[in-house]
């Protein structure tokens, strides 16, 4: 059956694409062209859902704007990316991209028609992660933006790009080393580059504010994060073992807070049931104010997720814990942050005394 859908899928794709290669068809143009027209607006186009891909593509965004730092900036993101992408130092616009209000509301559709033409935009960057998204290409193309580049389809199973783009960049299926420059290589190839790698969010003031008055709520400092969820359950170290951190770190004089994103409702309930005394909870609160909370913390503990993405933008010391997926392709690139990766694969391998052990190697004697 698996193999008759994909046969049906490859037939569909060729008669769509078939209809639409004569209306939609662009003249080809050349990166040295692209650099001559001087633009003046570029939209970048990364509307996926994912925080921590959105967070390695920040050095994407640097190397667009060392290569055309004349130019003003916008991305196009989804909600769950918004409030980390807010004050970000390679982005003059952010514009929200909200699928599910834009198929139910007429009025949803107009007010970001309106946005994305008012911008104006001169050229269209479209940045792929592991797959080709249609809906990113179909905005870049309704901006009205003279150039657009984008990746390669192909490997995907579309041919698009080949006509849909005036510069077309290469794409891989599968992240095979760092995430970062997964997200790098395409643009390198076609000489857009950075020697900086590192990730960046930057809190507002209202946020650190926010954060601050938190924190000193919770207790003196020094305070420490511990953020027990994760989006994947595979991705969650035992909330039991999460607990004993915090006992451990509360001997040690630290204020201990837990971080508690849309998703982490059970981790956080299940790390609570097992503390010896109730934790205080930083949640319902926008990405910027967890940012925020991260910068103006000493340490954090973190599973393989978008937050740890978020501790390693903002600088903080931490200890983020790897099972089925690999801390060289998706740890930060931060110094300051270090991993344990899980050898079985199995978060529930990673021992507490492993994790104890390298708290006291990282953590400051006085703490």
């Amino acid at each position: 059956m698996g193999r008759i859908n994909r046969r049906r899928d490859r037939y569909l794709k060729r008669i769509l694409e078939a209809i639409l290669r004569p209306f939609l068809r662009r003249r080809q143009a050349s990166m040295d062209e692209i650099r001559a027209s001087a633009p003046r607006r570029i939209l970048i186009v990364r509307q996926h859902n994912q925080m921590g891909d959105m967070l390695c593509a920040v050095p994407a965004f640097r190397a667009i704007r060392e290569q055309f730092p004349q130019a003003r900036t916008m991305l196009i993101t989804a909600p769950v990316n918004h409030g980390v992408m807010e004050g970000n130092p390679f982005l003059d616009q952010i514009l929200l991209f909200d699928k599910v209000r834009v198929r139910n509301s007429w009025g949803a559709i107009r007010s970001f028609w309106k946005e994305l033409r008012a911008f104006d935009a001169e050229l269209a960057i479209v940045l792929n992660s592991v797959s080709f998204s249609g809906t990113s290409a179909a905005l870049a193309r309704l901006s009205g933006a003279r150039h657009l580049i984008g990746g390669d389809s192909v490997p995907f199973g579309w041919s698009f790009s080949r006509w849909l783009y005036d510069v077309e960049m290469p794409s891989q299926r599968f992240v095979s080393g760092h995430a970062i420059d997964h997200q790098l290589e395409p643009l390198a190839a076609i000489g857009i580059l950075t020697a900086d790698r590192s990730t960046v969010v930057r809190p507002s003031r209202a946020a650190m504010a926010q954060a601050r008055a938190f924190l000193e709520g919770i207790g003196p400092g020094p305070w420490m994060a511990l953020h027990p969820g994760a989006g994947k359950r595979e991705n969650r170290w035992p909330a039991e073992r999460f607990a004993a951190v915090a006992g451990a770190l509360r001997a040690r004089g630290a204020s201990v807070y837990l971080i508690e994103g849309p998703a982490d409702a059970e981790a956080t309930h299940e790390t609570q049931r097992a503390a010896v005394t109730a934790l205080p909870v930083l949640a319902n609160v926008r990405l910027n104010v967890v940012a925020a909370a991260l910068k103006q913390s000493q340490f954090a503990l973190v599973n393989d997720t978008g937050v740890m993405h978020v501790a390693g933008a903002v600088g903080v010391g931490a200890l983020a814990l790897f099972g089925p997926t690999p801390s060289s392709s998706w740890k930060p690139p931060s110094e300051r942050v270090a991993a344990i990766q899980s050898e079985s694969g199995l978060m529930e391998d990673i021992s507490l005394e492993s994790v104890l052990e390298r708290l006291e190697e990282l953590l400051p004697a006085a703490v």
